[in-house]
């Protein structure tokens, strides 16, 4: 089915419009002012890449005005589309059919994927729309692809039945998928503490790695270490004292961060139990 660019544009202008505080998005209720948030950073390129996911979609649509309602607002908090750069770069991309039993994860994701209440409305979503939101992976050297952005979406999909999945392959080193890696997971709205510990942690070992060099003095590591930090704490709107502290829970033992996660230990009882030993840590 074709449907015209002027149909989406009417579509996201009556959403926009609407006085109700929350809308039907992908099986789940979205906040308005949220929706409306992400659809202000729309421009043609996006509507263009959800027509063509659109047209090249095999599985069934049973409600396109919910496919694409779903579809734009992923658009709209997906950063594929943050640069001029970026967008010409997408446009060159190619969205290929993966099999999912090709897809790995990467390694050492600090994302936890759980078969919780929100993973049952991800699958209940794919099952109604397909998966919306291309993912980005990367070959591996032993064959297979490395995922990058979209551990959920590859998960729900099995758990749907789905064979192959729309994804989104580059060549990319290690750094430079760390980075896109963190960025894109840290986009969402529930993140564990131990999750956001470890993706700074990661982001902030690509940055250094990206620039580094053998002819530093000792000051100027410590330096450049600390723009590293602020460049994390920048990008994820967090302080600079706040994003250290959360490297700092990196530290704990997995049954303490286990009790961090679930709310048993405070934030900052936790980043100066951080401080003790392991053995000291157990015996807590």
């Amino acid at each position: 089915m074709r449907i015209p660019s002027i149909q989406i544009v009417d579509l996201l202008v009556d959403t926009c419009a609407t006085k109700r505080k929350m809308l039907h998005i992908a099986g789940d209720d979205k906040p308005a002012e949220v929706v409306r948030s992400r659809f202000m950073k729309l421009n043609a390129d996006h509507i263009h890449f959800v027509l063509k996911c659109l047209a090249e979609n095999s599985s069934p649509i049973r409600n396109m005005k919910q496919y694409l309602l779903a579809s734009l607002y992923m658009k709209g908090a997906d950063d594929i589309f943050s640069t001029e750069e970026s967008r010409q770069e997408q446009q060159r991309e190619q969205v290929q059919q993966i099999p999912i039993g090709e897809l790995f994860p990467f390694k050492n994701h600090p994302f936890k994927v759980l078969d919780d209440e929100s993973m049952q409305r991800t699958v209940e979503s794919v099952e109604q729309y397909g998966v919306l939101s291309p993912l980005i992976a990367r070959p591996r050297p032993e064959g297979g692809y490395e995922i990058i952005s979209g551990h959920r979406r590859q998960h729900a999909a099995q758990l749907a039945g789905l064979d192959t999945l729309p994804v989104i392959v580059r060549n990319m080193d290690d750094d430079a998928a760390v980075l896109l890696m963190v960025d894109s997971n840290l986009q969402r709205e529930n993140i564990l503490p131990s999750e956001r510990a470890f993706a700074y942690k990661m982001k902030l070992e690509a940055l250094k790695n990206q620039g580094a060099r053998s002819d530093l003095t000792s000051g100027q590591i410590v330096q450049k270490s600390k723009l590293s930090i602020e460049r994390v704490a920048e990008d994820a709107g967090e302080g600079y004292k706040t994003v250290r502290r959360f490297i700092r829970l990196t530290y704990l033992i997995p049954e303490l961060l286990d009790m961090v996660d679930e709310k048993k230990i405070a934030f900052n009882p936790a980043v100066e139990l951080s401080y003790l030993d392991e053995s000291q840590q157990r015996d807590f």
